[in-house]
């Protein structure tokens, strides 16, 4: 239902007038026969008040005399009273002395016994009092109809329905001529309004009509509009002037609330050209603002924008945003704010620059000047900087790097011979070859002339810096095709090892060139360290790595064996298999030394495989030769076992050898269990359930727990020999030594002391429960052809004891 409020005016005028006129004429009506139906009925009551006297006076005598006749006679006279429908007289003590009725049985109530009055719904009783000199004889009780009444009501009822209609149809007609006269007009208007709103159109004017109030309204509204016209034209004509200003600023002019939303109410369309957004777009999303600032200013540029708005101060930042494609522009801000009459911050008008290019030529400015305009590599002011915030990282922090000096050799005869853009050319290809070798970590840097120098970051030791001096070396054997020429030009390389030491840059880059000085003593293609010592180690370790594949595939690698023997009967049970290598300039060389290298070169696989083929060799012999030897140890490292294939190459070779699984033990340190990844698991798992055998070697220098002791598959322990060769004299190295026993014996495990040297030791070991021991108490590392000699004299000695 459409209420009131939705009604046009001549709707709504039509709806009041009749309303109002409605509703007086119903007050007006309601109230005169309100009025006529009291004023007929106190008649009725009045003129039976008057009869009832009339009667009551008569009746006194009859009643004084008890004349009942006559009583009767004066009530029957009010048969010509057609209203009256009955009357009765009752003594004083209420019995009954006469009565009349014009329909039988009907009586008047006894309750009226005093003059009263009472009205029913169709009839009305009164009681008249009788009185003989002033005294009560008798009451008289009268009871009429109202059918006089009730008809005089019905007629006022239709006369006053009659009316109401008359003058609703009269209201109506008056409400519809007046609506035509006043809302017409006004309907008109706002019409011509509406479409004024609709199409901008300030040449339309509205009809006057009359010259009324309502005509004086449409007057004005004519003349409202031909000042908007004028202002609007005005206004454009404002517009055109500021957008052409505005467009011809280089620059975004905007204005925002102050606030938290901080509302866009105009920004100009150079934003579209600088940063690809529409302005509308960006007014519509006031959020695009923060979204595309450059995400390492956002914070820092939307705390001064706060500041701004907050404090009133002046904006003056640079700052970098994302142009809608992604690509970075550089922006000047420079903003004030804008008060308003109490003072408070209210708008924030600016401009934003697009600096860009200024931007680019800064930074191509500050490049140049940090770096080498022929190889763009840093310059010797860049390295020198970046080599002194390098050693205040290693002081503050202890961490290493390493410093490298490099020149190219015979570079000037190049130069003579070929050209300088010759040259030049083989300046850039250097460059390249040496960033391609470098890490991304490291810095590189021309010093000029044919001079280049690295740092190398996060060093553990020498050999990290070694290896990179190295692979620089090997960067530059290859030939450089420069035009038609080919050029061979070799380099050398002096380091020094950087770290926590007072040095500065200057003192540090002297260090690396006495270093280079002495490499380029040594020869072409070579490098040198500037401590001595450190160059003669690490040229060691360089030449060990670059022999060892031609070592073990050559025969220069032999197998050694120490025994182990059972401590009470000193009986041998057992050989540990050691590695050798007899270079041919530098003679024998340890495992310690040259296992390393091979885990580094990633020979140590290689290497693994040969020990563990010839020990399964010789163990095929001796049992072919009848020794009863029970088992050999070969020790495998962490390298080894994470090798793709470790367990099917250890089965295979001892398949091949034709030797019982669990004769062959292989060792382990404890490093394993660092590494204790499910993949080693599974291949000693795989291993284990073959029948091969695992000892943890050097056990108690590393992190075993018994988780691990629980994991791995360990059949044997061997107590490191750091803890065997003290513990006569120290109880504490004893009590370690016990510990380990208990834990071996725990877990039903073997245990074999390591490093046993003197009687006394063996013997504390027996007492301890150590089952076997193994060191020079017992027997060095020997040949094959020693342990054959003892097997069979092991043998010989068992047949005597048998005879």
């Amino acid at each position: 239902m459409i209420g009131f409020a939705q009604l046009d005016i001549r709707a709504k005028l039509l709806v009041v007038i009749s309303g109002i006129t409605f509703t007086t004429l119903v007050l007006a009506t309601t109230a005169h026969i309100l009025y006529n139906h009291h004023a007929t009925k106190q008649r009725l009551v009045a003129e039976q008040q008057a009869l009832a006297r009339v009667i009551a006076d008569r009746s006194t005598a009859a009643l004084a005399f008890a004349d009942e006749r006559v009583a009767t006679e004066n009530l029957a006279a009010l048969a010509a009273t057609e209203s009256v429908e009955a009357a009765c007289i009752y003594a004083p003590d209420g019995t009954l002395f006469a009565v009349y009725s014009r329909q039988p049985g009907t009586l008047c109530s006894a309750a009226l016994t005093t003059s009263s009055k009472r009205a029913g719904r169709g009839s009305l009783a009164l009681a008249q009092p009788i009185v003989l000199d002033k005294v009560p004889v008798g009451t008289l009780t009268l009871r009429s109809g109202l059918a006089d009444l009730t008809h005089q009501t019905r007629a006022n009822l239709l006369v006053g329905v009659a009316i109401l209609a008359g003058a609703l149809l009269l209201a109506t007609l008056a409400a519809a001529h007046l609506q035509r006269l006043v809302s017409t007009p006004i309907v008109r208007l706002a019409e011509t309004a509406g479409h004024i709103t609709r199409t901008r159109d300030y040449q339309v004017r509205a009809e006057a009509g009359s010259r009324d109030e309502v005509g004086q309204l449409v007057d004005a509204f004519n003349r409202m509009l031909e000042a908007i016209r004028e202002r609007d034209n005005s206004l454009q004509r404002s517009e055109a002037r500021f957008r052409t200003l505005v467009e011809g600023i280089a620059a975004i002019l905007y204005t925002t609330e102050v606030g938290a939303d901080a509302a866009t109410l105009y920004i100009s369309p150079q934003l579209e050209r600088i940063l690809g957004f529409r302005p509308n777009e960006w007014m519509r999303r006031p959020e695009l603002f923060r979204e595309q600032l450059h995400g390492e200013d956002r914070e820092r540029v939307m705390a001064q924008v706060a500041d701004c708005q907050r404090l009133g101060v002046e904006l003056e930042c640079e700052y970098r945003m994302l142009h809608r494609d992604g690509q970075v522009v550089w922006i000047r801000d420079e903003a004030r704010v804008v008060r308003d009459a109490n003072g408070r911050p209210m708008l924030m008008q600016g401009l934003r620059y697009d600096i860009s290019e200024r931007k680019q030529a800064e930074a191509r400015i500050e490049h140049l000047a940090y770096h080498d305009a022929l190889t763009d590599l840093a310059n010797r002011r860049l390295f020198k900087d970046r080599l002194a915030e390098t050693l205040d990282l290693a002081a503050r922090y202890g961490t290493r790097f390493a410093l490298h000096f490099l020149d190219l050799d015979h570079f000037k005869d190049i130069n003579d011979s070929l050209g300088h853009p010759v040259g030049d050319a083989l300046l850039v290809a250097v460059a390249e070859r040496l960033l391609g070798v470098a890490r991304r970590s490291d810095s590189l840097a021309r010093l000029g002339g044919d001079e280049f120098a690295a740092i190398q970051y996060g060093v553990l030791d020498a050999r990290d810096a070694s290896r990179m001096a190295q692979r620089y070396i090997e960067a530059l054997r290859a030939p450089f095709l420069i035009g038609d020429a080919r050029i061979r030009v070799g380099t050398c390389v002096g380091v020094v090892m950087g770290e926590a030491g007072g040095l500065d840059a200057e003192a540090l880059m002297a260090q690396a060139d006495v270093a280079l000085y002495k490499a380029k003593e040594a020869g072409a293609n070579s490098f040198a360290f500037y401590e001595d010592s450190m160059t003669a180690a690490l040229q060691r370790e360089m030449a060990l790595a670059d022999r060892l594949p031609e070592a073990i595939a050559g025969g220069e690698l032999y197998l050694e064996y120490q025994p182990q023997v059972e401590l009470h009967s000193r009986r041998l049970v057992g050989l540990e298999v050691l590695a050798r290598w007899h270079h041919p300039e530098q003679g024998l060389v340890m495992p310690v030394e040259f296992i390393g290298i091979a885990e580094k070169r990633g020979l140590v696989a290689q290497l693994g495989a040969w020990v563990l083929d010839q020990a399964c060799r010789q163990l095929a012999q001796w049992r072919a030769r009848g020794s009863a030897l029970p088992s050999i140890a070969v020790n495998i490292s962490p390298v080894q076992l994470r090798t793709p294939g470790f367990a099917e190459m250890v089965l295979d070779i001892i398949d091949k050898n034709c030797v019982p699984t669990d004769a062959i033990e292989l060792e382990f340190t404890e490093s394993v269990f660092l590494a204790g990844t499910p993949e080693n698991l599974a291949v000693i798992d795989s291993l284990s359930a073959r029948g091969v055998r695992f000892a943890i070697d050097d056990f108690g220098t590393g992190f075993s727990s018994l988780a691990y002791l629980r994991k791995f598959q360990v059949d044997t322990l061997k107590i490191d020999r750091t803890f065997i060769m003290n513990m006569v004299e120290r109880p504490s190295d004893a009590e370690l030594v016990r510990a380990a026993i208990a834990l071996g014996r725990a877990l039903g495990l073997a245990t074999i002391a390591e490093g046993v040297e003197t009687e006394a030791q063996a013997a504390m070991l027996g007492g301890l429960g150590c089952v076997r021991g193994q060191g020079y108490l017992f027997g060095r590392p020997m040949s094959a052809e020693a342990i054959s000699t003892r097997l069979d004299g092991m043998r010989v000695a068992e047949a005597r004891v048998s005879a």
